[in-house]
Order: C-alpha cells, then structure tokens, then sequence
C-alpha cells in the first residue's frame, strides 16, 4: 500500500486537524529543495508534478488521511474495513481523469525520491480510528487464559453455590450444616428439597471438573 511519507507534518495544520472531512489541502510552496527539483528535471517532470498534486488531492480524502486506500466490495482481511483496497495507477487515473500512464511512471520515482513510501496493508498507521476502537473494544482471548471447551466447567466457581470453594476440595459434609443426612444432632432427617438441589448441583460439577 502507498502511503504520502509524513502526511501530517507537511499537509496538515491546527485547522485542517480539526476537520474530518477536507475540501481543501494545504500544498507547500518551496520550489527550491532536492525532492521538487529532482521531479521536474526530468522530460515529463511537468506531469508527473501534475500527478502528485493529484495524488495529494485524492490521499486528503482517503481514511486515514495520506494513505492511498480506498473503499471497495471486497476488503483486503488484514483491514477488516471497506476503506482497505490500495489505490493504484489506474484507480488513481479513474479519479483525476488524468492518464495511467503518467501514474504507472511518476510513482517510482515518488518512492525513490521519497515522497511515497510503500507500507503493508495492516501497519498500524493505515489503520483508522473506527478499527482501533473495534480492536481494543473486543480484544483476542490471552494465550494462557484459553475458553474452556464447550461442555466443560472452569477449575474455580466463585461467587456462586460453592462460595468461592475449588471444584476438587470436596465438600464434607455434601449437606450443609451438619452430616450427609442433615443433621446436627446425629438424628435422622430428610434433607429438604432445596439442600438436595444444591447437593445434585455441587456433585455435578465436581464430576465434571474430574471428568476434564
């Protein structure tokens, strides 16, 4: 992917930063530094000045601003958005109407002077503010915190029936209170059907923290 070599510090200023959409770009004007005379001095110079103007004109309307992407049906996956499909010689034709050929021609030579520099799809500054948010709002799970598979319980069940109790210290008495029966005394009596719900529960976890 192109991209115009710092496009803020040379296209931008406190008005335009504070736009987020241009209808106008701000152009230097210095005609005497290396990378403007080594453009012109050249038999098509004259063109291909024409096409960066053109180049600048179209990167202040791409997103971000100075890199040459554009919308498309078909992202590129590294984006993830719609504005991710590089411009080239003769998307950048189609726009300006001017010829493919001067693009095709000009665009080396913006490189090798250094007005143009060629980065991945995915560098960090191509990526607008829309997607840093989708990324940072829904991360990737950590490498040593994997998901459990489906169908088994996680190790700790805290906050819940067990109080914070690991899965495998097994819990003595199963009926809270007093023995498996649910007495204090040692007398025998029927457990209600709210202890043996919570009892049915806590076994079936544990069998299924042993099972994993």
């Amino acid at each position: 992917m192109l991209r115009i070599k710092d496009w803020s510090f040379h296209f931008e200023n406190n008005r335009t930063r504070e736009l987020k959409k241009l209808d106008w770009v701000p152009v230097p004007n210095k005609m005497d530094g290396d990378g403007y005379t080594e453009l012109v001095d050249h038999e098509d110079g004259a063109a291909h000045l024409g096409a960066w103007t053109a180049i600048v004109e179209i990167a202040s309307k791409c997103e971000p601003r100075g890199v040459l992407r554009r919308a498309g049906r078909n992202p590129a996956p590294a984006c993830g958005d719609v504005f991710c499909v590089p411009h080239d010689a003769a998307s950048l034709s189609r726009l300006s109407r001017l010829s493919e050929k001067v693009f095709v021609d000009a665009i080396p030579r913006l490189i090798a002077i250094g007005w143009l520099e060629e980065v991945p799809n995915d560098h960090p500054d191509n990526i607008t503010t829309l997607e840093k948010q989708a990324i940072s709002s829904n991360p990737a799970p950590a490498c040593d915190n994997p998901a459990p598979a489906c169908g088994k319980a996680p190790m700790e069940w805290n906050g819940m029936e067990g109080k914070g109790r690991e899965l495998n210290t097994p819990l003595n008495p199963p009926f809270p209170g007093g023995n498996e029966n649910g007495s204090r005394s040692g007398k025998t009596r029927r457990p209600t059907a709210k202890q043996l719900k919570k009892a049915a529960t806590l076994k079936a976890i544990q069998e299924a923290a042993h099972g994993s």
